[in-house]
């Protein structure tokens, strides 16, 4: 899978930050194709067993991939961003299901469906914002569950 444009557009600016701070710390001149491409095909291979973009499986691996070079370039807000690209992806995915079922993600009636649904995960002890990742998965295949029962019962005219 190929990184959109818009990835794209923020992905090689920063391997291009990444290769400079990378060459200051090792004296490498930053000309040195052969240098750069074993580099670069280091750390596609390392992080996420891929050798070009090309071959990486899109959202997760581009988010591991920007979070490296963040780390390599040692920009803290862009590592704190980064760290959390899962969780972000997770909520605005969740918050397409909610919209599917008809609720207004942020509205009380999304909270309290979410809430619901975190009860009966026994998750209720945590808050909706500070779910690790896994359980915001559980929650979207939940939703997505969910959804798929509703349009199925549209399409076969049920009422609830």
């Amino acid at each position: 899978m190929r990184f959109s444009k818009s990835q794209e557009g923020q992905y090689r600016p920063l391997v291009k930050r990444a290769w400079a701070a990378h060459c200051d710390r090792k004296g490498i001149h930053p000309n040195s194709r052969l240098s750069y491409d074993n580099w670069y095909r280091g750390i596609l291979l390392d992080i996420c067993r891929v050798y070009t973009t090309r071959e990486a499986n899109g959202a997760d691996d581009y988010d591991k991939l920007m979070l490296a070079f963040a780390e390599i370039v040692g920009d803290d807000r862009l590592i704190a961003y980064w760290v959390k690209a899962p969780e972000r992806r997770f909520k605005w995915m969740i918050g397409t299901e909610l919209k599917k079922l008809g609720i207004i993600p942020g509205s009380p009636a999304a909270l309290a469906y979410l809430d619901g649904i975190m009860r009966h995960m026994h998750l209720d002890q945590l808050r909706f914002d500070d779910l690790p990742v896994e359980h915001l998965k559980k929650i979207f295949i939940a939703l997505d569950k969910q959804e798929h029962r509703h349009r199925h019962d549209r399409q076969l005219g049920v009422t609830a």
